[in-house]
């Protein structure tokens, strides 16, 4: 049975990936990366360190893409802008189109699939805050799930990483375009990637022009973060919940 790490280039796949190639947990076969085409730069930055540290230690590192009739090579934001829509609270087709069917896929031509399933096993980055979510089920019968870092926290992922490899600045992963995103992502995106907000805020515009009633903050528009200076520029504290995606909740 192939072992492999569904990778998604935030604080946990990046520590169990980590640990793994450190002998803290065991080593899986293969490490594999589906790149929607839509990630933030700090997590492409992320993924190309990991890539280089994997292939040091002879760990295969694998990049994959959707690659559907449908899709035709599209990233995810182009995908849905060509739909009309955009991401939404609930509707997965991001998750399932652009990340776990092209990840299985790919690792599915790994497998011997001669023998009886199941034929391949995903290392999921749940940790101990999120236990609940580790259901250990899979929806399809040649693939099962394993959580390696469920005995240790998120926070403990993030000392593990500084610790060991403090010139490895890893930062919560997502795409640009996320429902899920909080305030600081927005804001932070206004300011500091500011085409990637004008592509978000295009995508949302054009999805309300073919009769979309919604945004992508929370199901309102994100055209409220569209200004020169927000209340963070002059030194008030945006706090957040804990509600939003995981690092790893893509990949399940």
């Amino acid at each position: 049975m192939i072992n492999y790490i569904s990778y998604g280039g935030g604080v946990q796949s990046t520590a169990m990936v980590l640990m793994a190639l450190d002998g803290v947990i065991e080593r899986p076969d293969l490490v594999v990366f589906a790149d929607t085409g839509s990630e933030m730069p700090q997590t492409y930055e992320t993924v190309k360190q990991i890539a280089i540290l994997c292939e040091e230690n002879n760990l295969p590192f694998y990049i994959v893409k959707a690659n559907t009739k449908k899709i035709q090579g599209m990233s995810l934001h182009e995908w849905y802008y060509n739909r009309g829509t955009i991401p939404m609270i609930g509707i997965r087709w991001c998750t399932s189109k652009f990340k776990v069917d092209p990840v299985r896929k790919f690792v599915k031509t790994k497998c011997d699939t001669s023998k009886p399933k199941p034929w391949m096993q995903a290392w999921l980055g749940i940790t101990s805050d999120e236990k609940r979510r580790a259901t250990g089920k899979s929806i399809v019968k040649y693939q099962v799930v394993t959580y390696p870092l469920l005995h240790i926290s998120r926070s403990k992922c993030t000392e593990y990483i500084e610790k060991n490899y403090p010139k490895l600045n890893v930062a919560k992963s997502g795409c640009f375009c996320c429902p899920y995103a909080n305030k600081k992502h927005w804001i932070n995106l206004k300011k500091n990637h500011t085409s990637l907000f004008e592509t978000a805020l295009k995508l949302e515009k054009n999805a309300t022009n073919k009769g979309v009633q919604r945004g992508l903050f929370n199901t309102k528009s994100i055209d409220i973060f569209d200004y020169s200076h927000q209340l963070t520029d002059f030194g008030f504290e945006i706090e957040e919940s804990n509600e939003g995606c995981a690092d790893w909740s893509c990949f399940t």
